[in-house]
Protein backbone atom coordinates (compact mmCIF):
# COMPACT_ATOMS: atom_id res chain seq x y z
CA UNK A 1 0.00 0.00 0.00
CA UNK A 2 1.54 2.80 -0.62
CA UNK A 3 2.14 5.86 1.56
CA UNK A 4 0.44 9.49 1.18
CA UNK A 5 3.27 11.96 0.45
CA UNK A 6 4.38 14.20 3.47
CA UNK A 7 6.56 17.04 3.49
CA UNK A 8 7.82 19.55 6.26
CA UNK A 9 9.38 22.68 5.80
CA UNK A 10 10.63 24.89 8.38
CA UNK A 11 13.04 28.03 7.04
CA UNK A 12 15.35 29.63 10.50
CA UNK A 13 16.70 33.21 10.06
CA UNK A 14 20.20 33.50 12.36
CA UNK A 15 20.71 36.11 14.03
CA UNK A 16 24.17 38.51 15.37
CA UNK A 17 27.13 38.13 14.03
CA UNK A 18 25.81 35.16 11.55
CA UNK A 19 23.31 37.34 9.84
CA UNK A 20 25.84 39.50 8.31
CA UNK A 21 26.91 35.94 6.28
CA UNK A 22 24.07 33.54 6.24
CA UNK A 23 20.58 34.79 4.87
CA UNK A 24 18.45 32.09 6.44
CA UNK A 25 18.42 27.80 6.88
CA UNK A 26 15.79 25.72 5.57
CA UNK A 27 14.92 22.64 6.69
CA UNK A 28 12.56 20.26 4.96
CA UNK A 29 11.26 16.44 5.64
CA UNK A 30 9.93 14.28 2.67
CA UNK A 31 8.14 11.18 3.99
CA UNK A 32 5.65 8.46 2.03
CA UNK A 33 6.24 8.34 -1.77
CA UNK A 34 7.24 11.81 -2.87
CA UNK A 35 7.08 12.61 -6.88
CA UNK A 36 10.07 11.22 -9.00
CA UNK A 37 11.01 15.16 -9.40
CA UNK A 38 10.32 16.24 -5.83
CA UNK A 39 12.65 19.47 -5.65
CA UNK A 40 13.26 22.34 -7.62
CA UNK A 41 15.79 25.50 -7.50
CA UNK A 42 15.11 28.52 -10.40
CA UNK A 43 17.71 30.80 -10.68
CA UNK A 44 18.38 32.97 -7.61
CA UNK A 45 20.98 34.82 -5.79
CA UNK A 46 21.15 32.05 -2.89
CA UNK A 47 24.71 30.29 -2.94
CA UNK A 48 24.83 27.88 -0.14
CA UNK A 49 24.78 23.90 1.27
CA UNK A 50 22.77 21.56 0.98
CA UNK A 51 23.07 18.82 3.38
CA UNK A 52 21.35 15.16 2.61
CA UNK A 53 20.39 12.61 5.54
CA UNK A 54 19.60 9.44 4.50
CA UNK A 55 22.10 6.85 3.62
CA UNK A 56 20.16 4.88 1.77
CA UNK A 57 18.50 6.75 -1.15
CA UNK A 58 20.87 8.67 -4.34
CA UNK A 59 19.34 12.34 -4.79
CA UNK A 60 20.21 13.14 -8.23
CA UNK A 61 19.88 16.41 -10.16
CA UNK A 62 19.48 17.32 -13.42
CA UNK A 63 19.70 20.75 -15.56
CA UNK A 64 21.07 21.79 -19.23
CA UNK A 65 24.67 22.25 -18.71
CA UNK A 66 24.91 19.46 -15.91
CA UNK A 67 23.27 16.70 -17.63
CA UNK A 68 22.20 13.79 -15.04
CA UNK A 69 24.49 13.56 -11.77
CA UNK A 70 24.12 12.25 -8.26
CA UNK A 71 24.35 14.57 -5.94
CA UNK A 72 27.16 14.16 -3.09
CA UNK A 73 25.56 13.87 1.04
CA UNK A 74 27.32 17.38 0.90
CA UNK A 75 26.60 19.60 -1.74
CA UNK A 76 27.19 23.39 -2.86
CA UNK A 77 24.62 24.64 -4.62
CA UNK A 78 25.58 27.91 -6.77
CA UNK A 79 23.82 30.60 -7.62
CA UNK A 80 21.71 31.38 -11.24
CA UNK A 81 21.54 27.69 -12.26
CA UNK A 82 17.98 26.03 -12.77
CA UNK A 83 18.24 22.56 -11.26
CA UNK A 84 15.86 19.98 -10.82
CA UNK A 85 16.29 16.74 -7.89
CA UNK A 86 14.67 13.74 -9.01
CA UNK A 87 14.73 10.74 -7.51
CA UNK A 88 11.87 7.96 -5.83
CA UNK A 89 12.00 9.46 -2.23
CA UNK A 90 10.74 7.75 0.80
CA UNK A 91 12.08 9.53 3.72
CA UNK A 92 14.35 11.98 3.31
CA UNK A 93 15.58 15.10 5.40
CA UNK A 94 17.54 18.14 3.83
CA UNK A 95 19.20 21.21 5.32
CA UNK A 96 19.90 24.08 3.51
CA UNK A 97 21.89 26.70 4.64
CA UNK A 98 21.47 30.16 2.52
CA UNK A 99 24.62 32.58 2.20
CA UNK A 100 23.69 36.20 2.18
CA UNK A 101 24.75 37.05 -1.67
CA UNK A 102 28.30 37.42 -1.02
CA UNK A 103 28.72 35.75 1.85
CA UNK A 104 30.47 32.48 0.33
CA UNK A 105 32.88 34.39 -0.60
CA UNK A 106 33.93 37.18 2.12
CA UNK A 107 34.10 33.63 4.21
CA UNK A 108 35.93 31.59 1.96
CA UNK A 109 37.39 33.49 -0.42
CA UNK A 110 36.70 31.64 -3.25
CA UNK A 111 36.32 32.73 -6.68
CA UNK A 112 32.19 31.78 -7.33
CA UNK A 113 32.04 31.91 -11.16
CA UNK A 114 33.99 28.31 -11.23
CA UNK A 115 31.55 26.47 -9.66
CA UNK A 116 28.99 27.47 -11.68
CA UNK A 117 26.84 24.76 -13.55
CA UNK A 118 28.73 21.30 -12.10
CA UNK A 119 28.17 19.11 -9.49
CA UNK A 120 30.67 20.34 -6.39
CA UNK A 121 31.17 18.56 -3.25
CA UNK A 122 32.37 21.02 -0.84
CA UNK A 123 34.09 18.69 1.65
CA UNK A 124 36.77 18.41 -1.11
CA UNK A 125 36.74 21.68 -3.12
CA UNK A 126 35.65 24.11 -0.08
CA UNK A 127 37.22 22.61 3.46
CA UNK A 128 37.24 19.55 4.74
CA UNK A 129 36.25 19.98 8.32
CA UNK A 130 32.00 19.79 6.35
CA UNK A 131 32.75 15.91 6.32
CA UNK A 132 33.54 15.52 9.58
CA UNK A 133 30.33 18.46 10.62
CA UNK A 134 28.12 16.37 8.26
CA UNK A 135 28.84 13.40 10.23
CA UNK A 136 28.25 14.87 13.57
CA UNK A 137 24.72 16.45 12.18
CA UNK A 138 23.75 13.17 10.89
CA UNK A 139 23.87 11.33 14.49
CA UNK A 140 20.87 13.76 15.58
CA UNK A 141 19.45 14.55 12.24
CA UNK A 142 16.88 17.54 13.79
CA UNK A 143 17.21 21.14 12.49
CA UNK A 144 17.72 22.38 16.26
CA UNK A 145 20.76 20.19 16.13
CA UNK A 146 22.14 21.03 12.52
CA UNK A 147 21.83 25.02 13.15
CA UNK A 148 23.42 25.00 16.36
CA UNK A 149 26.66 22.52 14.92
CA UNK A 150 26.84 24.81 11.82
CA UNK A 151 26.78 28.17 13.26
CA UNK A 152 29.78 26.71 15.90
CA UNK A 153 31.57 25.45 12.75
CA UNK A 154 31.10 28.86 11.12
CA UNK A 155 32.06 31.10 13.92
CA UNK A 156 34.85 29.31 14.75
CA UNK A 157 35.60 30.26 11.03
CA UNK A 158 34.72 33.96 11.08
CA UNK A 159 36.78 34.61 14.02
CA UNK A 160 39.80 33.34 12.27
CA UNK A 161 38.82 34.86 8.57
CA UNK A 162 35.73 37.37 8.57
CA UNK A 163 35.86 40.69 7.38
CA UNK A 164 33.10 42.67 6.56
CA UNK A 165 30.45 41.28 3.69
CA UNK A 166 30.69 43.23 0.62
CA UNK A 167 28.07 45.73 0.17
CA UNK A 168 28.38 44.98 -4.16
CA UNK A 169 24.97 42.72 -3.57
CA UNK A 170 23.17 45.60 -1.67
CA UNK A 171 24.58 48.55 -3.86
CA UNK A 172 23.12 47.38 -6.64
CA UNK A 173 19.95 46.58 -5.25
CA UNK A 174 19.76 50.05 -4.02
CA UNK A 175 20.55 51.47 -7.60
CA UNK A 176 17.59 49.08 -8.89
CA UNK A 177 15.20 50.57 -6.65
CA UNK A 178 16.06 53.81 -7.19
CA UNK A 179 15.41 53.40 -10.83
CA UNK A 180 12.54 51.09 -10.51
CA UNK A 181 10.35 53.89 -12.60
CA UNK A 182 11.99 52.61 -15.40
CA UNK A 183 11.38 49.21 -15.90
CA UNK A 184 14.76 47.82 -17.31
CA UNK A 185 18.27 48.78 -16.82
CA UNK A 186 20.97 48.00 -18.93
CA UNK A 187 24.67 46.83 -17.72
CA UNK A 188 25.97 49.90 -18.76
CA UNK A 189 23.50 51.72 -16.61
CA UNK A 190 23.81 49.69 -13.35
CA UNK A 191 27.94 49.78 -13.68
CA UNK A 192 27.44 53.92 -14.64
CA UNK A 193 25.64 54.29 -11.12
CA UNK A 194 27.78 51.84 -8.96
CA UNK A 195 31.06 54.52 -10.43
CA UNK A 196 32.94 50.86 -12.26
CA UNK A 197 33.41 50.44 -15.95
CA UNK A 198 31.34 47.58 -16.73
CA UNK A 199 34.73 44.86 -17.27
CA UNK A 200 35.39 45.75 -13.75
CA UNK A 201 31.80 45.38 -12.55
CA UNK A 202 31.89 42.04 -14.48
CA UNK A 203 34.77 40.89 -12.53
CA UNK A 204 33.34 41.82 -9.18
CA UNK A 205 30.20 40.09 -9.69
CA UNK A 206 31.79 36.74 -11.14
CA UNK A 207 33.92 36.57 -7.92
CA UNK A 208 32.01 37.49 -5.15
CA UNK A 209 27.97 36.23 -6.21
CA UNK A 210 29.48 33.74 -9.18
CA UNK A 211 27.19 35.08 -11.90
CA UNK A 212 27.58 38.00 -14.79
CA UNK A 213 25.78 41.26 -14.25
CA UNK A 214 23.51 40.84 -16.68
CA UNK A 215 22.58 37.33 -15.13
CA UNK A 216 22.10 39.10 -12.26
CA UNK A 217 19.35 41.82 -13.87
CA UNK A 218 17.68 38.90 -15.27
CA UNK A 219 17.07 37.43 -11.76
CA UNK A 220 16.53 40.64 -10.03
CA UNK A 221 13.69 41.35 -12.79
CA UNK A 222 12.53 37.47 -12.76
CA UNK A 223 12.06 38.05 -8.69
CA UNK A 224 10.28 41.33 -9.22
CA UNK A 225 8.08 39.24 -11.81
CA UNK A 226 7.29 36.13 -9.64
CA UNK A 227 6.26 38.33 -6.94
CA UNK A 228 3.72 40.36 -9.11
CA UNK A 229 2.38 37.00 -10.45
CA UNK A 230 1.55 35.26 -7.18
CA UNK A 231 0.02 39.37 -6.09
CA UNK A 232 -2.04 39.69 -9.15
CA UNK A 233 -2.38 35.64 -10.84
CA UNK A 234 -5.39 37.27 -12.89
CA UNK A 235 -3.10 39.75 -14.82
CA UNK A 236 -2.26 38.53 -18.42
CA UNK A 237 0.67 37.28 -19.69
CA UNK A 238 0.54 40.45 -22.36
CA UNK A 239 0.22 42.61 -19.51
CA UNK A 240 2.50 41.11 -16.87
CA UNK A 241 5.51 41.31 -20.14
CA UNK A 242 4.65 45.07 -20.72
CA UNK A 243 4.66 46.25 -17.20
CA UNK A 244 8.39 44.75 -16.73
CA UNK A 245 10.03 46.37 -20.02
CA UNK A 246 10.13 42.71 -22.09
CA UNK A 247 9.75 44.11 -25.68
CA UNK A 248 7.20 41.62 -26.50
CA UNK A 249 5.69 38.80 -25.19
CA UNK A 250 7.86 35.83 -26.88
CA UNK A 251 10.55 37.68 -25.70
CA UNK A 252 8.94 37.41 -21.82
CA UNK A 253 7.88 34.14 -22.55
CA UNK A 254 11.19 32.46 -23.80
CA UNK A 255 13.27 33.98 -21.11
CA UNK A 256 10.61 33.05 -18.25
CA UNK A 257 10.98 29.53 -19.41
CA UNK A 258 14.49 28.92 -19.80
CA UNK A 259 14.53 30.42 -16.22
CA UNK A 260 11.99 28.95 -14.44
CA UNK A 261 11.26 25.54 -16.34
CA UNK A 262 8.04 26.40 -16.83
CA UNK A 263 5.87 29.21 -19.57
CA UNK A 264 4.27 32.15 -17.90
CA UNK A 265 0.98 30.26 -18.59
CA UNK A 266 1.97 26.74 -17.36
CA UNK A 267 3.24 28.53 -14.23
CA UNK A 268 0.20 30.43 -13.88
CA UNK A 269 -2.16 26.96 -13.95
CA UNK A 270 0.21 25.56 -11.51
CA UNK A 271 -0.82 28.11 -9.18
CA UNK A 272 -4.30 27.56 -9.56
CA UNK A 273 -4.41 24.26 -9.02
CA UNK A 274 -1.72 24.40 -6.31
CA UNK A 275 0.67 21.43 -7.52
CA UNK A 276 3.73 22.96 -5.64
CA UNK A 277 4.29 24.90 -2.77
CA UNK A 278 6.87 27.89 -2.95
CA UNK A 279 8.46 29.79 -0.31
CA UNK A 280 7.09 33.42 -1.49
CA UNK A 281 8.77 35.32 1.19
CA UNK A 282 12.61 34.41 0.21
CA UNK A 283 11.90 34.43 -3.66
CA UNK A 284 15.45 35.11 -4.09
CA UNK A 285 16.36 31.62 -3.18
CA UNK A 286 15.01 30.20 -5.79
CA UNK A 287 12.70 27.49 -4.05
CA UNK A 288 10.22 25.21 -5.22
CA UNK A 289 8.65 22.17 -3.73
CA UNK A 290 7.63 19.92 -6.06
CA UNK A 291 4.63 17.79 -3.60
CA UNK A 292 0.88 18.58 -3.48
CA UNK A 293 -0.33 21.53 -1.56
CA UNK A 294 -2.95 18.90 0.71
CA UNK A 295 0.74 17.71 2.12
CA UNK A 296 2.16 20.63 2.95
CA UNK A 297 2.50 21.78 6.69
CA UNK A 298 4.47 25.24 6.88
CA UNK A 299 5.87 25.17 10.69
Amino acid sequence: MNTPASFQYKVVFPTGKLAKVIHHYDWMEFSGNNPEEFLGFFPGFATGFLFFFDDKQRVRVKNAQIGDAELPACSLLPAATTLNFIGNIQNLKVFRVVFQPGGLFSVYKLYMRSFQNQVVDPTKEIDPKLKFLHEQMNQKPVWENCIHLFENYLLEKLDVCYNSVSRLFYNAQHILQQNEAERIIHTEKLAEEMHYSRRHLHRLMNQELGIKPVQFLRINRLCRVLQHIHQFPQMSIAQTALSFGYYDQAHFSHEFKQMIGYSPGQYQKILEKKTFGIASDILHSGLLIKVPPEHLSHN
